[in-house]
């Protein structure tokens, strides 16, 4: 049996733009030998326009070998043929339907460039490269051969960072996805729910933050032409389709993203074929505008007309002129280049971050020395709890932990030492956590009741929103007392009208937090849930996972 190899690796989506000193969560690796990655080099992106243009890998990258030799011969197709792509998964194999996709590993390799424009006129470039291998099987797909839950196993992960001030960190995320599995519950228009099957294991920030951005390559095949087409051509990629890839929803006014059929090609075992696909295009992403160019490659056995006839005796006429090609994707390559200029510069393009990352897919190795094989399915699907879905936070100057749901994360745009933002990108919510000082602390117990309402209504007057004050008060101690801390509650909304019912209502729930080393938390949750009663609860649940960690005294000073 010939041995499989991963030559080309899955590139994820793209990556949140962060400030030099926020670029330890743009971590990457080299890709380990077992894959044997060959990762093509992105030319250079060059200046064109506001947001420059993208240049795709002028190298031929070696795709996956698996069920086609993987290797191409010079026999381009017709260019009257018409291709019907498509790509079906299933959670066990079918004789009927041998390309129907049950489990693969998943090779990715990304490199993040972020180049910056130094008030000296200089330029400082930070680069950071992941590399990440990972195993999936299919646990549920719908009747339309759509995945609904896929498991994910991370066999390897590893980066590194070319930025000296910087390695030190980096080490601190060596390996960190290496042994989880996960449950993957797809949601359409959100990203998947996650949950976590690793025995005696927490998902951390990082690691949340670096799977929620990997590209799930399901959902690639909706950059798939949407009707048959012939080689050269062209397709109107969907922006939710170009969200799944970049990692973020481009702005609608200035979207221009294309897919276009580049050629079909024999390959050596004479049966399989191979299709190239460039997606190209100029877009506004939230860091700034931005160039695509990405290459899909994607490998299928065409149907015989004869066979389609037999499975659909009904099939209208033009149908027997198109050839359907059922198949899959293994191998994604993807350049994206952002310019981002400072307010009030004048235009002038003050950083630019490049980003490239290539993706292949081959069959699930069988179990041996150098792989664990396939993912075994539980025979019963697991529910989502708070423990095996909610996120571990770890304050980087390990004063504090705490858990949240998937739903909420961090806003690193807001992040301070003494303000954590959570807030969510689906829905109208956030929490903010204010940890006081020993000092703010004692002034505060001083009188506490007095005080947080007295700072709850300075915040409000300062939001110029009209609030009607509910009910206040410290909650029972006995469903805190597990947590071992007093908690205090004042209730507020924003006004109303009765002839309005529909319009929105922000409900305010303002805590203060006394722990027994008598410092003090205060939490603002917010909502436009309606009820917001089960919004609550999960503040409250976050609040109760908050733990402040004992301090170590500072050693004396030699001087």
């Amino acid at each position: 049996m010939a041995q499989h190899q991963l030559i080309g690796q899955p590139r994820i989506a793209i990556y949140r733009v962060r400030a030099p000193r926020r670029d330890h969560r743009l971590l990457t690796a080299l890709l380990p030998s077992l894959l044997m990655l060959g990762l093509a080099a992105c030319a250079d992106a060059r200046g064109q326009g506001a947001a420059g243009k993208a240049e795709a890998p002028q190298t031929k990258a070696e795709a996956p070998r698996g069920e086609s030799s993987g290797r191409e011969v010079d026999a381009a197709e017709g260019l009257s043929v018409r291709y019907r792509f498509s790509e079906r998964y299933a959670a066990a194999p079918d004789p009927r339907h041998p390309e129907y996709i049950t489990d693969y590993q998943v090779g990715v390799r990304e490199v993040y460039k972020l180049t910056q424009k130094a008030q000296t006129g200089s330029t400082v470039t930070n680069e950071t490269q992941r590399q990440t291998i990972y195993t999936e099987q299919v646990a549920r797909a719908g009747r339309l051969g759509e995945p609904v839950s896929i498991l994910r196993r991370y066999d390897r992960f590893n980066f590194k960072m070319r930025d000296p001030q910087a390695e030190a960190q980096a080490a601190n995320y060596r390996g960190m996805l290496e042994g989880l599995v996960m449950w993957l519950n797809y949601r359409p228009g959100q990203p998947p729910l996650m949950i976590n099957l690793t025995e005696g294991r927490q998902v951390r920030e990082a690691e949340y933050f670096s799977m929620s951005k990997l590209i799930w390559l399901p959902r690639m095949k909706g950059l798939l032409p949407p009707l048959a087409c012939r080689v050269d051509d062209t397709w109107k990629v969907p922006i939710q389709e170009a969200a799944a890839l970049l990692g973020y929803m481009p702005e609608a006014e200035q979207y221009d993203l294309e897919g276009r059929l580049v050629e079909v090609r024999k390959q050596a075992d004479g049966q399989s074929l191979r299709a190239k696909m460039q997606i190209t295009g100029q877009l506004d992403l939230p860091n700034g505008p931005s160039a695509v160019n990405a290459m899909i490659v994607f490998d299928f056995i065409p149907v015989q007309r004869s066979n389609v006839a037999q499975r659909s005796p009904t099939a209208r006429s033009r149908d027997l002129g198109i050839v359907e090609a059922p198949g899959r994707i293994v191998e994604l390559r993807m350049a994206l280049v952002t310019r981002m200029v400072a307010p009030g510069d004048e235009g002038r393009v003050q950083s630019t971050v490049s980003y490239e990352i290539h993706v292949a897919r081959r069959p699930t190795p069988p179990a041996g020395p150098n792989s664990k094989g396939p993912i075994p399915i539980p025979e019963t699907p697991p529910q989502p709890t708070q423990a095996n879905t909610w996120i571990r936070y770890d304050d980087p100057q390990d004063r504090f932990h705490f858990l949240h749901p998937q739903e909420l994360q961090i806003d690193d745009k807001q992040l301070l030492p003494a303000f954590i933002p959570l807030v969510s990108s689906t829905s109208d919510m956030n929490i903010d956590f204010v940890l006081r000082s020993v000092s703010e602390s004692a002034q505060v117990l001083l009188d506490p009741e007095h005080n947080h309402l007295k700072e709850a209504r300075s915040g409000w007057k300062r939001s110029g929103a009209p609030v009607t004050v509910g009910p206040q008060g410290w909650l029972p101690e006995a469903d805190w007392a597990a947590s071992n801390r007093k908690v205090h509650r004042i209730e507020a909304g924003t006004g109303g009208k009765a002839e309005e019912p529909d319009k929105v209502r922000l409900y305010l729930d303002d805590y203060l937090v006394v722990f027994p080393s008598k410092q003090v938390l205060t939490v603002f949750a917010i909502t436009s849930q309606d009820p917001h009663i089960p919004f609550r609860l999960m503040a409250e649940s976050v609040i109760k996972s908050f733990e402040l960690h004992e301090q170590k005294p500072t050693p004396p000073s030699n001087r």
